[in-house]
């Protein structure tokens, strides 16, 4: 049988993660309950990704921003703090 890619080895594999945008370093934290990865990467605008893998899925949740003061990153930690998965 074949056994699934780590979630490491997907985000590095997908380009829609945009990892290949990043330095390639990356943290472990928990999202929703379940183990995950945040990294920064850069393209046209700065951005911040955390990806967690249960079961049959994989979720990224990814906030971009052109400066560090921008709203949105006050709504993305509000989403860190109070998203469950199941």
């Amino acid at each position: 049988t074949l056994e699934s890619p780590t979630l490491i080895e997907w985000l590095k594999e997908t380009p829609a993660s945009n990892f290949n945008l990043s330095d390639g370093s990356f943290e472990n934290m928990t999202l929703g309950g379940k183990p995950a990865v945040s990294y920064h990467w850069s393209g046209l605008y700065e951005a911040n990704t955390i990806a967690a893998s249960s079961e049959d899925y994989i979720i990224a949740v990814t906030e971009t921003y052109m400066t560090p003061s921008d709203s949105v990153r006050e709504v993305f930690n509000t989403v860190k703090k109070t998203l469950r998965l199941r």
